[in-house]
Parts: C-alpha cells; sequence; structure tokens
C-alpha cells in the first residue's frame, strides 16, 4: 500500500500517519479491524437469532421486543458521537478500541444472564452504548493510518468484509465438505451395490434434492425441526446446532448431483477392461475400488465439484434471509437495491476470482487422480 505522498489542491501533505507505516502494517491494521467488526456484528446479532427463545422465557411482548431492539440502536448512536469526539481529543483510538470492544463483550455476556425484561433492556442499552465507538474509531483508524490511495478500499474491507464474509466464511467450508462426502460416499455405495435398496434410495434423494428448490427445503426443516420439534433454532450462524438447517438446505442440490454423477462414473468404470483383468488377477475389493476405479471415475466428479464450490461459498440470497446469514449473495442483492455500485463490482470480482481458482484447482487435481493427464 505504500507509495508516494499524495498532495492536497493545496498542495499540503494529507494529514495522519500513514506516511511512517510500512505497508505490512497497513494490511494486518485492516484486516484486525475487519475481524474486530465480524464479531461484534455476529455477537449483536445473536438475540435476534434467539428472540423466538428468550420472549416465552421471559414473557416478553411485542412492544418489549421493539423497546429492546430500539434501545440498543438509539444508543449505538448517541455513543457514536461522544466515542468519536473522544478519540479526536485524546489520540487514543487503539486503547478506546480496545476498552469499547471489551466493554461490549462483558455487556454481551450480561445479556445471556438477564432474567427479566428490565435487565435484558440494561444489558442491551449498554450493549449499545459500548458498540458505539467502534464503527468512529475503525474509520478514523483507517483514515489516519492507511495510504489516502487505498482508504476507499480499506473503508470497505474493515466494515463489510468481516460483518458479511465472517458470517459465510464457515459456512461454504461445512457445505463443500457435507456436499463432497455425502455425495461422493452415496454416489460409490450406489454403484457398487447397484439395484439394491441402496441403490434405488440413492436416486430417490438425487432425484429430490436435484427438484425441490433449497428455499423450499429450508423453509421444510424450519417448520418440522425448529417449530414443529422444537430441536433446532430456527435460524443464525455460529453454533452447530445454527449450521445444521442451512447446510442441509443449500447442500441437498450439489449432494444430488454429486451422487449422480459419481454413480454414472463408477459404472461406467466397472465396465472397462482394465477392472476385468484386475479381478481376473484377483486383487482385492478395496484395491480395485480405490486405485483403479475410482481414480479413474473422479474425471467427472471434479469437473462438477469446482463450480459447485464456487456456488456454495457464494451463497443463497433467499436461504441466508431464512436463517438471518450474512452471506454474500445477501451482501450482494442489498448492494443493488442501495445502488451501492463499489460493493456489487466487488462482489462480481470476487465471484469471479473464485471461478478462475476453482477451475485451475480442478486442472491441477486431474493430473493427481490420472496420471495419463501431465502439464509440461
Amino acid at each position: 500500500m505504500a507509495s508516494a505522498p499524495v498532495t492536497t489542491p493545496a498542495g499540503l501533505l494529507p494529514q495522519g500517519n500513514w506516511m511512517k507505516n510500512s505497508t505490512g502494517y497497513q494490511i494486518l491494521l485492516v484486516v484486525l479491524l475487519s475481524l474486530n467488526f465480524g464479531i461484534v456484528f455476529f455477537d449483536r446479532q445473536a438475540l435476534n437469532v434467539l428472540m423466538p427463545q428468550v420472549q416465552p422465557e421471559l414473557g416478553l411482548s411485542q412492544t418489549q421486543i421493539g423497546i429492546i431492539a430500539g434501545g440498543l440502536s438509539f444508543t449505538w448512536a448517541i455513543a457514536a458521537f461522544f466515542y468519536g469526539r473522544l478519540s479526536d481529543s485524546l489520540g487514543k483510538r487503539k486503547i478506546l478500541l480496545v476498552m469499547a470492544t471489551l466493554a461490549f463483550s462483558l455487556c454481551s455476556f450480561l445479556t445471556g444472564l438477564a432474567s427479566s425484561f428490565a435487565l435484558l433492556l440494561g444489558a442491551r442499552l449498554l450493549m449499545g452504548a459500548a458498540e458505539g465507538g467502534v464503527m468512529p474509531i475503525s474509520h478514523a483508524m483507517v483514515a489516519s493510518e492507511v495510504d489516502p490511495k487505498f482508504r476507499g478500499l480499506a473503508q470497505g474491507v474493515a466494515q463489510n468484509l468481516g460483518s458479511n464474509l465472517l458470517g459465510s466464511f464457515a459456512a461454504p467450508v461445512v457445505l463443500v465438505a457435507f456436499a463432497l462426502a455425502f455425495g461422493l460416499s452415496l454416489g460409490i455405495l450406489a454403484a457398487l451395490r447397484q439395484n439394491s435398496l441402496i441403490d434405488y434410495g440413492s436416486v430417490a434423494f438425487a432425484t429430490f434434492g436435484a427438484s425441490v428448490p433449497n428455499f423450499v427445503i429450508g423453509i421444510i426443516l424450519v417448520v418440522v425441526l425448529a417449530v414443529r420439534l422444537r430441536w433446532l433454532p430456527t435460524g443464525g450462524w455460529g453454533s452447530a446446532e445454527q449450521a445444521v438447517m442451512p447446510v442441509l438446505a443449500l447442500g441437498a442440490l450439489p449432494a444430488a448431483y454429486l451422487a449422480r454423477v459419481t454413480r454414472a462414473s463408477i459404472l461406467e468404470a466397472l465396465r472397462q477392461e482394465y477392472v476385468r483383468t484386475a479381478w481376473a488377477k484377483g486383487l482385492p475389493e478395496q484395491v480395485i475400488i480405490l486405485r483403479h476405479v475410482l481414480r479413474n471415475a473422479l474425471i467427472p466428479v471434479l469437473t462438477l465439484a469446482g463450480p459447485i464450490a464456487v456456488n456454495l461459498v457464494t451463497g443463497s440470497f433467499i436461504v441466508e434471509t431464512i436463517f438471518s446469514i450474512p452471506g454474500i449473495g445477501r451482501l450482494f442483492v442489498q448492494g443493488v437495491f442501495q445502488r451501492d455500485y463499489g460493493l456489487i463490482m466487488g462482489t462480481v470480482l470476487f465471484y469471479a476470482f473464485l471461478v478462475a481458482l476453482a477451475n485451475l484447482m480442478v486442472d491441477l487435481l486431474y493430473a493427481v487422480v490420472d496420471p495419463r493427464i501431465r502439464y509440461s
């Protein structure tokens, strides 16, 4: 980020300490601020997600819920003004930011101990007052510590990257792992046990998963598992229980596709002459399946897995809205409605980068699974 000094129209150097900061320091600062934004945003949304369980326990009315939500926003706005003035006068922005974050975490902990409306409202008011200093101090630090040429990008990364991508960073990892593990396992079992109950069940699952939209599956899961049976929370992202329904809703379609492609590819490989030769030589079944059949059958599966992984990373706006997940798809749609062209271009470029990266990884994995493919 370091570059030649930038001058204002009056010929004066912009104020700030950015000229004394190295590129590595500026990048580290923006990354830490982004993570801090993400943690604070994520923690603040926790009570909103858990409100359906908190409301009957504390006997809250709809008016009281509105007061709790509005009270946090009110103290947040008031505190932001005073925090901004205090940081400008003292100049100790890092210390104030750490203190505000710790105070916010303490108030969030006290929220979980509240046993009445008054205690919950008081904890939320203090929580908003503590959070109010995070955004103005972070923006002031970026304006003072980062090269002017990159301040706009740094502001966007610090404010949006953590609060939105942090909510969907773990989701793609879990979703891709679920889709690959479940889809490949089901496809392999169906191919090896053709015309059995496992085969028929995999075909039924693949047909259902490919036919029913993911948001319909999400609604069904919420009605059955959350509302009727009360086994899982209705939404949110941050715990294993909250991740079950979004993973099932978003992972059903790619798992179904992978199961169908894996089954067809393995059945085709099992009919090849080199497999018959391996059986005739008396090789163990495990060696034949893993070394000869599966490696040759993975080529079409890898071709499909690349785009599937990218689609899971970018998320689904409707499913993210149903489960209150601050993901990339939801962020992109919000940018469209708000006419935030910088955010729109950023998410599109991020998606294009993921597509190129996924295609590169697939091409490299071709040579790993198929020894006939070599790159010079």
